[in-house]
């Protein structure tokens, strides 16, 4: 009876499995360029440390996913379906959908 609930949270949590991938691996890739930036106008002044630097990239990951949650949400979703497909599940889903008169939310 509730077994597409079952099938429903099984996707989701595959899709928010790459979308978490895909957040890091993305505000990894921003913050250390936000570094390096920071590093280069700091050069002048003596007094900023690096712990400061760090602080004031990690104030701006805000800022940063906002920016990024398109991406994110459409390179997670093209690994998601390109995974399903390597691994024929979306086979399994269009069955699923069919044999118990579900639909998929895909």
């Amino acid at each position: 009876m509730f077994a597409h609930l079952h099938f429903n949270r099984y996707i989701l949590k595959n899709f928010l499995k790459w979308a978490g991938i895909v957040t890091g691996i993305l505000t990894f890739i921003i913050m250390l360029f936000s570094m390096v930036e920071l590093i280069r106008k700091s050069q002048a002044h003596t007094h900023v440390h690096f712990s400061q630097m760090i602080k004031l990239s990690l104030l701006q990951v805000p800022h940063i996913l906002d920016q990024l949650m398109p991406l994110i949400i459409l390179f997670s979703t093209l690994l998601f379906y390109g995974t399903s497909t390597r691994n024929l599940k979306l086979l399994s889903c269009d069955l699923w959908g069919t044999l118990f008169g579900t639909s998929c939310p895909l």
